[in-house]
This record gives structure tokens, C-alpha cells and sequence, in this order.
């Protein structure tokens, strides 16, 4: 089994707390305390390489697909970085696993073979319970026509609320996330496509007050690539230190607790 996908197998999550692991580019798996694994936006495989060597994949596949196992998988959008098709073409045990994401992303995971009865949709503004685990789709800037029903993600947990930013440019309406009280903020920052830049990352944080902000969508990708430090630094310069910034680093885990 690879190492990684072995670690968060094994790795027990206290009933207070969800552990992060970052996969690259928006890629995160998500473990509840009661064992569940939720999978975002993975990207493992090199497949937006075939038709433009500039997309070529510049970080190690931490898991490949078909050793990737989870309880959930989600997708905001219909970018192959995102919603990957040989990612999701290579996954076993389909059947075992809900698929969720957005109408266009769902119409593609059952043309990549999932059974449509493990999709479950969710667009904007619209939520849905997973046992203990609740799921809304929040509001997006898309960057193309192709997904216009692009989608954010809030995980909400026992108390504990982590927010996934998907792709979207900056607009004000997104401070209407502050009333989710986020623990954890997963921000794009890569400032290219659309994308929030660093300086719209961190002015989002300023106004829905995460404890912690997370920089992604930064390494993958020759022409898409930005330094997550400078956005670290603005935390630094920040005098009302309102949140806490964390490079993730491939593979290594990050954990937030309910105190």
C-alpha cells in the first residue's frame, strides 16, 4: 500500500479534531473522528500534460488513483486539475464511495464510471449531511464559461468548519462566510486564470476571520506557479494578527482541534 494513503488509514483522529493532508495544487483528504475520509479536488496523474507541455505536473503523485481510498469524494468544478479524469477513472471501489460535486461535475463522474447512484449533486448554496459531517457549496467567481457552476466548499464537523476556496477570483459577496465561523480557510492564491492573488487571498481572510489560512494552488504547474511565502508574509505585517498561516507542505499533516 503507499505510505501515504496507509498513514491516513492508520492515523486515528480524536473525536474533537479533523486531520488535513494536502495532495498539491487544491488537493486535500480530510479524517473525521469517526474515521471518515473525505477526498477534494485530487489531482493524480499528469493527464492536463497531453495537450500542453506547459501543464506539465511539477510535484510527485503522493498517492496514485488506484490506491486512493476514501468515503467521500469531492470535486468544486470541472477543471481537469480539479476534477481529474484519470484521478477518478482509477479509483476502485466506486461503488463503496459518495461522489459529489456540482451538475456538470457529476455528469462527468458517471461518464468516467462511476455508478450514478453514488453521485450526490451540490451547487451553490445548497447543503447536505453526511451523518455528522454537513457539506455547502458557497458562492464562486468562476474563470471560464465551462464552469459556471463552480463551487466552494464548506466542511462543517462536530463544531469545527473548514472552507475550501476551489477556483474563484476575489468579490466582496464571499465575506458572507464569515457567519460559518471557519477554523481552517483553503485559499487558491496562485493569482493567474481568474484566481485570487495573494492580496485578495489574504484580504478574504480579513473579512471571514479563519483561525488558520492554508495557501494552495501554487506548485503544480509551470505557468501557474506563485511563492506562498509572500502570502504568508502578509500575516506577518498584519497588526491585527487575525488569522494564522500555514505553508502545507505534500503529504505532512495538519490538524485542527474543538477546544
Amino acid at each position: 500500500m503507499n505510505l501515504l494513503m496507509k498513514e491516513i488509514i492508520n492515523h486515528l483522529v480524536p473525536e474533537n479534531q479533523l486531520a488535513i493532508w494536502w495532495l498539491g495544487q487544491s488537493g486535500f483528504v480530510i479524517k473525521t473522528g469517526e474515521g471518515k475520509i473525505i477526498v477534494i479536488d485530487a489531482y493524480l496523474s499528469n493527464s492536463a500534460a497531453k495537450n500542453r507541455t506547459d501543464l506539465e505536473r511539477l510535484v510527485s503523485i503522493p498517492i496514485p488513483p488506484e490506491e486512493l481510498m476514501c468515503d467521500y469524494y469531492i470535486c468544486t468544478h470541472n477543471h481537469t486539475d480539479h476534477a481529474d479524469p484519470e484521478t477518478i477513472r482509477n479509483v476502485k471501489n466506486k461503488e463503496q464511495i459518495c461522489f459529489i460535486g456540482p451538475r456538470n461535475v457529476v455528469k462527468s463522474y458517471v461518464e468516467w464510471g462511476v455508478p450514478e447512484g453514488n453521485t450526490r449533486m451540490l451547487e451553490a448554496g445548497e447543503n447536505i449531511s453526511l451523518g455528522d459531517i454537513s457539506l455547502t457549496g458557497t458562492f464562486c467567481i468562476p474563470n471560464s464559461e465551462s464552469v459556471l457552476d463552480s463551487i466552494g466548499i464548506i466542511l462543517q464537523y462536530r463544531g469545527l468548519s473548514i472552507y475550501h476556496s476551489g477556483d474563484t477570483g476575489y468579490h466582496p459577496f464571499l465575506s458572507y462566510l464569515n457567519k460559518y465561523e471557519i477554523d481552517m480557510a483553503l485559499l487558491c492564491i496562485n493569482g493567474k486564470f481568474g484566481n485570487m492573488n495573494c492580496d485578495e487571498a489574504f484580504a478574504l481572510t480579513r473579512e471571514i476571520k479563519p483561525k488558520y489560512a492554508v495557501p494552495c494552488h501554487f506548485d503544480m504547474f509551470p505557468i501557474n506557479r506563485e511563492d506562498p511565502k509572500r502570502f504568508c508574509s502578509l500575516f506577518e505585517q498584519d497588526e491585527l494578527k487575525n488569522a494564522q498561516c500555514i505553508v502545507p507542505k505534500v503529504g505532512i499533516l495538519i490538524t485542527i482541534t474543538n477546544v
